[in-house]
């Protein structure tokens, strides 16, 4: 049979078979309608087959090319080509596995295991894909500085100093799980924190003055908004609580009957669990989000999603709608508000409104549980929703 041609491989593909160019190549057909080339040479004695790839993605001039060098590497270099193919195969496993986002993928699932709560595990996985269509496919062990460098420069030069910063943090802890994994000698981000703009530490804006919070708390009575949005604005000045702890609230999690918010080690920040005491006002409050959304899911809903929390970018656009603006008060800031106005009454020990902000100061993690300082705690709740109250009213009375 002399050589294949256009003409012939065409015929060809259209019936199973096996079909010769000479010199050991031909192309093989099966009954699914794949084709491919195959080259059959002589090592050592033994019959060798060696696949060239599909008729798909190799032409005629190129499988007789391919042929050409496997031949060349087997009678003039002694190669091996099949052996040569299945070390290249067993490389291309180990360095897929050995890359950066394979890498991160395992230390997620490593933490996840950990008991990392979801929310955190979602934060760090957004982290990760701000790099990782630069560093992804890339074997950690090729990594240097300054290929970690590039997605953090992207991220600096639009002014997302703190991502930056965040990201360069995480980055570190999943090429230090390579190290410690034996899948890198050392840890090429170890030394870059001085590379990156160190960001201004903002505070969230907060007002601290009694008259001028009297103020918002009758402004937030008298917005017209989404219901959820209303009830979760009045609540967050009583409670102080982190806003996205509120915002993510369960009625599974909350006794109102027993004025109880049990909040749990994976819903907090700091992985402890929390009591939070409720004052009648908040109980109050409670009761009327109750008649909106019932006794399961989350108390704050996002509009028509049962399953996702209200946004903080809701709560801080009410505000924004309020005519407060982001330099004036933010969802963060009633945090700093309470903060505030109760060190400066005088009336609780400091470190019982740091514990009620379900904070730790230095010296008491050792001793922490759920329930300290509860009495303190209720007395303390009580007292600032009743001051609360008060400045409302006087807010009101200055309006006429």
């Amino acid at each position: 049979m002399g050589k294949l041609t256009a003409v012939a491989i065409k015929t060809a593909l259209a019936k199973p078979g096996v079909y010769s160019d000479g010199d050991g190549l031909s192309l093989r057909v099966d009954k699914r309608g794949g084709a491919y080339w195959q080259l059959r040479v002589q090592r050592d004695g033994k019959r060798q087959d060696i696949g060239l790839g599909s008729t798909k993605v190799v032409t005629l001039a190129q499988a007789r090319q391919l042929a050409d060098d496997k031949r060349r590497a087997v009678k003039v270099e002694g190669r091996d080509p099949v052996k040569e193919k299945k070390a290249e195969k067993a490389r291309r496993a180990i360095e897929t596995g050995n890359t950066f986002g394979a890498i991160a993928d395992e230390y997620l699932e490593k933490r996840r295991r950990e008991g990392l709560a979801d929310v955190t595990l979602r934060k760090s996985q957004w982290l990760l894909d701000q790099v990782t269509s630069t560093l992804g496919d890339m074997p950690v062990a090729d990594i240097t500085p300054a290929d970690i460098l590039v997605p953090l420069r992207k991220l600096e030069k639009v002014g997302n100093l703190e991502t930056a910063r965040r990201c360069l943090q995480l980055v570190s802890r999943v090429l230090k799980y390579a190290v410690a994994s034996a899948r890198l000698d050392s840890n090429p981000a170890r030394d870059l924190a001085g590379a990156l703009t160190t960001p201004i530490a903002k505070h969230h804006a907060a007002i601290t003055d009694p008259a001028e919070l009297g103020r918002l708390l009758r402004d937030i009575d008298a917005y017209t908004g989404q219901p959820a949005t209303v009830l979760a604005l009045q609540l967050a000045p009583h409670l102080f609580q982190r806003p996205g702890e509120v915002r993510q609230m369960r009625w599974e999690a909350l006794d109102l009957d027993k004025a109880i918010w049990r909040r749990d080690d994976t819903d907090m920040k700091k992985r402890r669990a929390h009591d939070v005491p409720l004052s009648p006002q908040v109980v109050a409050i409670l009761r009327r989000a109750q008649t909106l959304t019932g006794n399961t899911g989350y108390v704050f809903p996002a509009l028509g999603k049962k399953d996702t929390p209200l946004s903080e970018n809701t709560i801080n656009a009410a505000l924004r709608r309020m005519s407060y603006p982001s330099d004036v008060m933010s969802s963060h800031g009633f945090r700093a508000t309470a903060s505030t106005l109760l060190n400066g009454t005088g009336k609780f020990r400091p470190e019982v409104i740091e514990f009620a902000q379900s904070r730790v100061m230095q010296g008491t993690a050792a001793i922490y549980n759920r329930q300290q300082y509860w009495t303190e705690r209720v007395e303390l709740a009580g007292w600032w929703s009743n001051y609360l109250d008060e400045l409302k009213e006087s807010a009101k009375a200055a309006r006429g």
